[in-house]
């Protein structure tokens, strides 16, 4: 094997180990690059997600534009639910998951919240939101795969950092807030009051959950996954409309304004959600 054909195999090897597959691939991968398969076989690998079975197949191929170096397209994922026949299968193209970096990819996967990048096309620049996958539902029609979503600036998320009671530096909090972001869960030390007034300082373990599409959650966990409190929850902002309708059955209207509105030519007032059939 040359030495381009080394590092093309790391490449792919690596790619594997941080979306989750470990190294359950990694010898098939070097033989089908020794082979020179245009698309290697890979075998179904299966993982519990929650109660359910999830079955997962990579696919890697070598590139059309580039012959002989191979990549990791994505993988298929089949849920079975269990008490049902049908199931669900989307493909997860790598490197498109709405912005998601292949780390964040693992993350999601394992079913972590992660905050990623979006392109606005309307308005020409990056956003960013929460986003979580949810296997249990069906793909749309042009959709790559089902998710949670939160766009970030609907929400106050330093208020709910702060429900948390984090205890640390201003530093290692940025820090914290970034591991957050990234899906990860960590161990850190949070400030509790006890019920004589006082403050107890205990170690748990906080991650993300996108609880729902308006509920953002900072879950407290021990060592074993178990929530040893209720989550701090923090809800989408609502927006409130700024029109104000009331009756105008009773309402002495002049003349001049009854007279339009009886009159059925008049043009609808579109865009704001008011027409009138």
């Amino acid at each position: 094997m040359t030495q381009d054909a080394q590092g093309n195999l790391k490449y792919v090897q690596d790619s594997l180990l941080y979306v989750g597959f470990d190294t359950l691939y990694h010898q098939a991968v070097k033989e089908g690059i020794e082979a020179g398969d245009k698309e290697i076989s890979l075998k179904t690998s299966r993982m519990l997600y929650g109660g359910d079975q999830l079955f997962l197949q990579p696919k890697v191929t070598e590139m059309d534009t580039r012959p002989g170096f191979y990549n990791l397209n994505g993988f298929r994922a089949t849920l079975l639910r269990e008490g049902e026949t049908e199931p669900i299968t989307q493909f997860f193209p790598n490197f498109k998951m709405a912005g998601m970096t292949i780390d964040q990819a693992h993350a999601a996967l394992e079913g972590g919240t992660v905050l990623v990048s979006e392109y606005n096309n309307k308005a020409g620049e990056k956003r960013f939101a929460f986003m979580k996958l949810d296997m249990s539902q069906p793909v749309g029609l042009d959709e790559n795969y089902p998710v949670i979503r939160m766009a970030q600036n609907d929400i106050d998320f330093a208020r709910l950092l702060s429900k948390a009671q984090i205890v640390g530096s201003q530093a290692n909090k940025e820090k914290y807030t970034r591991l957050l972001q990234a899906g990860e869960r960590f161990q850190v030390k949070v400030a509790e009051p006890v019920q004589n007034g006082s403050v107890k300082y205990p170690l748990v373990f906080l991650h993300l959950d996108l609880m729902d599409p308006t509920t953002l959650a900072i879950r407290v966990t021990n060592a074993d996954g178990l929530e040893i409190r209720p989550p701090h929850t923090v809800e989408k902002n609502s927006v409130q409309s700024n029109l104000k309708l009331t009756d105008t059955e009773n309402m002495e209207i002049p003349p001049s304004v009854r007279k339009m509105m009886e009159n059925t030519n008049q043009p609808r007032i579109g865009g704001h959600g008011l027409s009138r059939a």
